[in-house]
C-alpha cells in the first residue's frame, strides 16, 4: 500500500491491485504495523481503486484503525478516475425492527428502514437502504441510504459511532454523545445535529412488543 502526501487533506494511503477485500485489509494492517511510528499523529485518507466501498470493507478498515489510536482516519475515498455509479431505482422493503443489542462482529443489513431497539456495540455494523433509527447507543458502524441515497439519515439516542456513512459519503467525527443526535447530508457533507423529535415509529408501537426475527451475521448474541 503506497503512502502519498496531500497538502489539502494530509496523508493518503493508495490501495490498488488487490484481488479481494481480505487482501486489502491484511495489507492495510501490515502497513500500519510497520509504519505507525512514522505515521503517528497523521490524518489519513484511504483511496481504494478497483473495488466497491462495501459496508463490510468499511467496517474492517475501521476495526484496523481502532488498534492504532495514535492514527486518525479522515475518510475512505473512491478512485476519482472512475465514473460515479448510477443509483438504481428500487422499492424499499417494509421497515425491519430488531429488538436486541448487536455485539461486536454482528452485521445487520436491510433494504428499507432499519429500527434497532437496543445498542449497536463497537465492531458491529448496521446498514440499510433507508433510514437507521437506534433507540439505544450507537458505538459501531452505521450506513444509511445504501448504496447512493443521500436523503436518508442515521438517528441514535446516544450517538458515538465508530463510523457513519450516508449514501456514498463517509464521516468519522466527534460527538458529545450526551443527547439524542442524528446524522444527515448537507452540502455534500455528513453533519451531526440534535434529534429533538424523538419518538417510536408506528411500525414499532403497532407491533405490540413482539420481537421480529432476522438473520444476523457474526457471533451469537448470547
Amino acid at each position: 500500500m503506497e503512502i502519498k502526501g496531500d497538502t489539502r487533506r494530509g496523508l493518503r494511503l493508495i490501495a490498488e491491485g488487490f484481488d479481494s477485500e481480505a487482501d486489502l485489509v491484511r495489507d492495510l494492517e501490515d502497513t500500519l504495523r510497520r509504519r505507525h511510528g512514522f505515521l503517528t499523529g497523521a490524518v489519513l485518507d484511504i483511496q481504494i481503486h478497483e473495488m466497491p466501498l462495501s459496508p463490510h470493507l468499511l467496517s474492517q478498515i475501521a476495526t484496523v484503525f481502532e488498534r492504532y489510536p495514535e492514527l486518525s482516519l479522515n475518510g475512505v475515498l473512491r478512485d476519482p478516475r472512475l465514473p460515479e455509479p448510477i443509483p438504481l431505482a428500487r422499492r424499499l422493503e417494509p421497515a425491519l425492527v430488531i429488538r436486541h443489542t448487536l455485539r461486536s462482529g454482528q452485521q445487520q443489513f436491510h433494504q428499507g428502514d432499519l429500527i434497532i431497539i437496543g445498542d449497536v456495540n463497537p465492531g458491529a455494523t448496521v446498514a440499510a437502504a433507508g433510514d437507521i433509527l437506534i433507540f439505544g447507543r450507537l458505538r459501531g458502524n452505521a450506513h444509511a441510504g445504501q448504496p447512493q441515497d443521500h436523503s436518508k439519515s442515521v438517528y441514535a439516542l446516544t450517538f458515538t459511532p465508530t463510523q457513519v456513512r450516508i449514501g456514498s459519503l463517509l464521516a468519522i467525527g466527534e460527538s458529545a454523545g450526551q443527547a439524542p443526535e442524528l446524522a444527515r447530508v448537507e452540502n455534500d457533507q455528513v453533519i451531526v445535529e440534535p434529534w429533538t423529535d424523538v419518538r417510536l415509529p408506528e411500525v414499532v408501537t403497532e407491533d405490540g412488543g413482539k420481537s421480529r426475527h432476522s438473520k444476523l451475521a457474526g457471533p451469537s448474541s448470547s
